[in-house]
């Protein structure tokens, strides 16, 4: 299903992993987080062969940004893989739900078995997380943009690093399709994330191949 975007960021030099985890009904809270970290760590070790090396990255849309930023900021997932938050160079959320207490989605709620704080991402915000991009949308209606504001504004609070981008008349699918070649015209979201990644590697310009610049991931 990701193909598209596993395509457009390897464009820009990156080596792009995509996991898949179990979802509701099979699994609720917190067993598809443990899939994750399973993914992870796997990727961790297995990076340098696969050709990247330049710092590892995570990055997911709604609910897989909500993943995502949880592994980056709750470091009890990905221990309990063998690894930790420390192997992360940054994380990247695309119209992710990281403060949505009570829940009142119907369909929300039965994945959320006992809601409360340490299913917040915004309760793990840390000082010392890896840093953020959380990019949303001004029309995204499905997960509101305040969602980003939030954990951003904590982050900033605790001395932790995070950058917002918000696009305007984007919506919620439009924020990822964007990334898609045929939609890029709509928003500069592959550049955002592509300058991103690079400018926070452990090595820039130097993941996978050689950095192409936002030029090109835009054509």
């Amino acid at each position: 299903m990701y193909l598209f975007a596993a395509a457009s960021l390897a464009r820009t030099g990156a080596v792009v992993a995509v996991p898949d985890y179990r979802l509701y009904p099979t699994v609720t809270f917190p067993d598809f987080m443990a899939d994750c970290a399973d993914a992870v760590a796997w990727v961790a070790v297995h990076q340098n062969e696969l050709g990247g090396g330049g710092g590892l990255f995570l990055m997911g849309h709604s609910a897989g940004a909500y993943n995502a930023v949880m592994l980056g900021l709750n470091p009890v997932y990905l221990r309990a893989a063998g690894s930790s938050p420390d192997i992360l160079a940054g994380v990247i959320g695309l119209a992710g739900p990281y403060d949505f207490l009570p829940i009142t989605d119907k369909k929300v709620v039965p994945v959320f078995p006992a809601p409360g704080p340490a299913m917040q991402p915004i309760t793990f915000a840390r000082r010392d997380a890896p840093k953020l991009l959380l990019l949303t949308g001004t029309d995204d209606h499905d997960v509101r943009p305040r969602n980003s504001a939030a954990l951003a504004a904590r982050m900033r609070e605790l001395g932790g690093k995070v950058e917002t981008v918000s696009f305007s008349g984007i919506g919620h699918i439009g924020l990822i399709t964007a990334l898609a070649p045929l939609f890029r015209w709509r928003a500069p979201v592959l550049r955002t994330v592509a300058d991103f990644i690079h400018a926070n590697a452990v090595k820039p310009r130097q993941v996978g191949v050689p950095y192409l610049g936002p030029g090109l991931a835009e054509r």
